[in-house]
């Protein structure tokens, strides 16, 4: 499974710290990390989507702002032609 002996001392010492902390029963503890370790790499998965839209919103926001200074351009040679 690619699990060496260091990640399964970590993975019980983090079972007793979570049994310790929420006064809960090894195997509920267990359960409790496992729910832990999904919502923190649910979170990850957010972050990193709120940074990748934040970079999209800043790209179309500056093509945008592009744009309506071509068109107020635009407008004022129209104006000055008449």
């Amino acid at each position: 499974m690619g699990i060496g002996i260091n990640e399964l001392l970590a993975l019980e010492i983090g079972i007793k710290e979570a049994a310790k902390y929420y006064n809960l029963p090894y195997v509920s503890a267990t359960m409790r990390l496992i729910d832990d370790i999904r919502t923190l790499n649910k979170i990850n998965g957010l972050k990193r989507e709120l940074d990748r839209l934040s970079v999209q919103k800043l790209a179309i926001t500056e093509a945008c702002t592009r744009q309506v200074y071509a068109l107020v351009t635009a407008a004022k040679i129209q104006n000055q032609a008449l």
